[in-house]
């Protein structure tokens, strides 16, 4: 997995791991609400910032969308894929590990440019892991 910080350089993936390992807390009381925001502003900073890598203005995005246009919105969409692809992967007897490789690779693929925030990640790490991939992935019931 290649993976760039904001400044375009490449991270040392097993490293950020780590951090993100030893950085769990589970007491962190982020809602999915605050995540979902955190996930918006996350895209936008990184758009942002592969734009500008790439001598594009990321204003011009700005003039194409329509005037309610909200980061919001990506960010709820960004944790509907991430959650989609966790559930998909891992299972509630899944360990820390494993839940930060599915992580990254999911936010490695929606990211612009790969481009990886670790005190951002660290906060879905610690959504994730105090709700429980358990309950994250949770079938409702359905109402008969």
């Amino acid at each position: 997995m290649l993976l760039f910080n904001e400044s375009h350089q490449q991270i040392d993936v097993e490293k950020l791991k780590t951090n993100l390992i030893n950085g769990i807390n589970k007491e962190d009381k982020s809602s999915q609400a605050d995540i979902e925001k955190l996930l918006g502003d996350y895209y936008g900073q990184a758009y942002s910032s592969e734009a500008k890598e790439y001598k594009f203005e990321p204003a011009t995005l700005q003039n194409h969308l329509a005037p309610n246009f909200s980061f919001i919105d990506i960010g709820k969409k960004i944790f509907a894929k991430i959650k989609k692809f966790l559930c998909g992967v891992l299972t509630s007897g899944s360990n820390a590990t494993q839940i930060v490789d599915a992580i990254l690779k999911s936010l490695s693929s929606v990211i612009p440019g790969g481009i990886i925030v670790e005190l951002i990640v660290q906060k879905v790490v610690n959504y994730v892991v105090g709700v429980g991939v358990g309950k994250l992935c949770a079938v409702p019931v359905a109402s008969v």
